[in-house]
Order: structure tokens, then sequence, then C-alpha cells
């Protein structure tokens, strides 16, 4: 019996490897897409952690605030409004604005634990790692009005905060301010 030759004209076997190319990049891209997906979803979180962290410094200091105005007859806030009263009473120091260039929650330093003017919550009262803190300074604006500029500071829980220096190194920070004009009646 004569054997003939027959020239075989596969084409599967390129497909094939053509699909397991596509397929895998596909994967690829799909895993890529998870992980940046997953990074945005933390940076979110963590930044919503932060600003609740600020805001609780911020809510914090503005009751000292409220306290200060009102004088209840059983303050809660004494060690706070003491910090209020280092800076001011002697009329000199009084910032002018919000704005002002002798701020003292413009300087690192005025953010240690040491430091006589921070209002520092504590982590049990707070939950967070970097326990949110808290500035008043007192204000005589253009108007003769009286008020105190509240800054607080959020820290988030991942971030390098060095309380020697009073900067966070590295990791998610948030400033929040507000302004008080408390009733003088």
């Amino acid at each position: 019996m004569p054997s003939t030759c027959l020239k075989q004209k596969g084409v599967m076997l390129p497909i094939a490897l053509i699909l397991l190319v596509v397929i895998s990049i596909l994967g690829i891209m799909a895993m890529r897409n998870a992980t940046v997906g997953e990074q945005t979803i933390n940076a979110v979180r963590t930044n919503a952690a932060t600003r609740a962290a600020a805001e609780m410094g911020l809510r914090h200091c503005e009751a000292v605030v409220y306290e200060i105005s009102d004088k209840p007859t059983i303050p809660l806030y004494a060690a706070e409004a003491a910090k209020i009263a280092l800076k001011g009473t002697d009329g000199i120091n009084i910032l002018t604005g919000q704005n002002d260039a002798n701020a003292l929650w413009t300087v690192a330093a005025n953010w240690k634990s040491t430091s006589a003017y921070r209002i520092s919550m504590t982590t049990a009262n707070s939950g967070f790692k970097n326990p949110p803190k808290c500035m008043i300074e007192k204000v005589k604006f253009a108007s003769g009005e009286d008020g105190y500029l509240i800054t607080s500071r959020g820290i988030g829980n991942e971030a390098e905060y060095d309380d020697s220096t009073g900067l966070v190194k590295s990791g998610a920070e948030i400033w929040l301010q507000s302004v008080l004009m408390p009733k003088t009646s």
C-alpha cells in the first residue's frame, strides 16, 4: 500500500496560544484593578477616620470655650481652660484675626505633648492611636469683638507621629479650624 503524505494545515494550536495570552493579560489587568480599588478604598477609609479625629478634637475644644463663656457651677474643663489663659490675658499676645502671623497653631513645637498650649484627648477617650489634638487662642477682631480661634489636628492611626517635634513624618493628617464668638450676656 502506497503511503501518501498529507500536509496538515492545523490552526488550532496558534489560536489556542493566542487565546491563552489574551486570557493571561485580562487576568493580570483584573488583579491590578482589584489592587488599585483596594488601595483607593483604604485611602478613603483612612481619610474618613482622620477627619473624624479632627472633628472630635474641634468639638472638644469648642466645649471648653462654651464652658468658659457659660461659667457653669461645676466646670468640667478647668485644666483645658487654664491653657487658654496662658496666652492673651496680658493683652499683648491676642491674635488680630484668623490668619495672624503670631498664631500658636502654626508652630510645630506647640503641638508636642509638653506644650503648655496644646489640649489633647486621651487614647482611651478617643479610640484613636494618635488622639485628637486642639488649641484655643483668643482673637480680637477689627470690629472690636472678642472670639476664640480653635485649631484641631487629626492624625491617622497609620501615621508616624513624632511627639518630640510635633510633626507627622508620614501618613494622614487633617487640620480643621473654627472661630467662636461666645455671647457676652
